[in-house]
């Protein structure tokens, strides 16, 4: 999963502070992005701090700001952060410039919704997961097709690979 390759590249990197910030509590996705996190502290016989689980209270670079200036201002090490957007990512990326955390040096961050904030607009740009969405929209489509006439009758799940991208915040 995402969340498993984000936090098996930061683990190996060194990171052993890695603030993982989710989705509001009770989403679905949360629960297997939690898992993809804990598979890859488990398999590094590295523990799992229930406290570096962060649940954004919406999607803004304000939120992502708030989030990484309370964690980084609380004392405690950080040296990462993966979020669950790249609006959160950017809001972060911008709290540790201002507190002058070197990016990716000290800090590191993945965003797991690799989208054009990460990949064009951002800088630094943003390490992040690509789900090939032009694939996904094109196989949709297919379905769509299908659905509406008739060859297809019952419901499909299609599995999209994530690809992590390596960029300049990791």
């Amino acid at each position: 999963s995402s969340a498993y390759q984000s936090s098996s590249m930061l683990l190996s990197k060194g990171c052993r502070h890695i603030i993982y910030i989710d989705s509001h509590k009770g989403m679905k996705q949360s629960s297997q992005i939690l898992k993809g996190y804990h598979l890859a502290h488990e398999e590094r016989d590295i523990p799992w701090n229930e406290e570096h689980l962060i649940h954004a209270e919406g999607t803004s670079i304000e939120e992502g700001m708030r989030i990484a200036r309370s964690a980084v201002t609380s004392g405690k090490k950080v040296d990462g952060f993966i979020t669950p957007n790249d609006i959160l990512a950017r809001g972060v990326i911008i709290a540790l410039q201002q507190l002058q955390v070197k990016v990716p040096q000290d800090c590191k961050v993945i965003s797991l919704g690799g989208g054009v904030i990460s990949s064009q607009i951002s800088f630094p740009r943003i390490s992040a997961v690509d789900y090939n969405p032009f694939q996904m929209g094109t196989e949709a489509a297919v379905m769509l097709l299908e659905i509406i006439s008739k060859k297809r009758m019952r419901p499909t799940h299609s599995v999209f690979p994530a690809i992590l991208i390596e960029r300049e915040t990791s």
